[in-house]
C-alpha cells in the first residue's frame, strides 16, 4: 500500500518532534504492509510553515537510514497545502509543492468554506496540475451536504478520505460521510494523514478491509494501491463518474445522524 498523506519527517511540524518517533512510525507502516509515504508537513497553515530545503534534508536523511538499515519502505516529498486566497497566483514556483515533482498537489480546505473556492481550485487547473483534498468528510459543511464534492469532482478535482475516519475515530458523522463519498465515488485516495504511533498512526490495512466491505476489492486496490502509485509516477488517475446520492440513501444519513442528536 501506498500512504499519500503522511506527517512522518521529524521536529517539522505537529508530526513527530523525535528522530525516534519518526522511525518508530516507518516501522509500523512496514509492519501493516504499507511500502511508500508521501511526507506530507504543513505548508502556509499559519502555524506550522515548513522550508522546503529543511524538509528535502529530512527527507534525505530518513532515506538513508531506512536504506543502510534494510527497511523496505520509501519516503517521498510532499506537503499539506492550505488554500489561501490567490494560491496559484502568489505562488509562482507552485510545481515545488506538488508531490515527488508530479501534477498533483494535496490540498487542505480551510474550516468555513470560502465563497471563492471553485475559483481557486480553477486557477491551479488552469497552471496543469491537479488538487486533491485532503480529508474533506472532517469539514462539518461536507457532512452537512456530501453531495458538495460532486461539481469539485466533475471538474477533475480529486479527494482523500483519512483511515481514521472509516474506522469511526472522528465519530460518527465523519464515518458516515467517509462512507458516502466512497459510495457516491467522490473520494478516490484512503491515507494516513499519521502523525505519530499513538495519534493517527500510519496504518492502513484496517480501513483497507473497511472498502473492501463497502466498495469491493478492486475500488479497495485502487484507493491504496494503484491511484496512489499513479500520483508517484506523475501519470493520469483513472476514477470514474461521481454518483449523486439517492434519496434513500440520504435519508438513511439523516435519520442514523438524527439518532445521535
Amino acid at each position: 500500500m501506498i500512504d499519500l498523506h503522511c506527517h512522518i519527517l521529524p521536529n517539522i511540524d505537529d508530526g513527530p518532534s523525535l528522530v525516534a518517533d519518526s522511525v518508530d512510525m516507518c516501522k509500523t507502516a512496514i509492519t501493516d504492509g504499507i511500502t511508500d509515504i508521501i511526507a506530507t508537513p504543513h505548508y502556509l497553515n499559519g502555524r506550522h510553515d515548513v522550508s522546503l530545503e529543511k524538509r528535502d534534508l529530512y527527507l534525505e536523511k530518513i532515506n538513508i537510514f531506512l536504506h543502510k538499515s534494510g527497511l523496505k519502505l520509501r519516503i517521498h516529498p510532499g506537503l499539506e497545502v492550505r488554500l489561501i486566497p490567490k494560491l496559484a497566483k502568489v505562488t509562482p514556483n507552485i510545481h515545488k509543492l506538488c508531490i515527488n515533482k508530479s501534477r498533483y498537489i494535496l490540498i487542505e480546505l480551510p474550516d468555513t468554506i470560502p465563497h471563492t473556492l471553485e475559483e481557486e481550485l480553477y486557477e491551479i487547473q488552469l497552471k496543469g496540475y491537479v488538487p486533491i483534498l485532503a480529508h474533506p468528510e472532517r469539514y462539518g459543511y461536507i457532512q452537512r451536504n456530501p453531495d458538495f464534492l460532486m461539481h469539485l469532482v466533475s471538474t477533475g478535482v480529486l479527494s482523500q478520505i483519512t483511515a481514521q475516519s472509516l474506522l469511526g475515530k472522528f465519530g460518527e458523522n465523519c464515518r458516515r460521510c467517509a462512507e458516502l463519498l466512497v459510495h457516491n465515488r467522490t473520494a478516490h485516495f484512503v491515507a494516513s494523514d499519521a502523525h505519530s504511533c499513538f495519534d493517527r498512526p500510519p496504518l492502513l490495512s484496517a480501513a483497507k478491509d473497511r472498502i473492501t466491505h463497502i466498495a469491493g476489492h478492486i475500488e479497495a486496490q485502487a484507493m491504496f494501491e494503484e491511484r496512489p502509485r499513479a500520483v508517484l509516477r506523475n501519470r493520469p488517475v483513472d476514477v470514474k463518474p461521481p454518483l449523486p446520492s439517492t434519496p434513500r440513501t440520504i435519508s438513511d444519513m439523516v435519520e442514523r445522524l438524527a439518532s445521535l442528536l
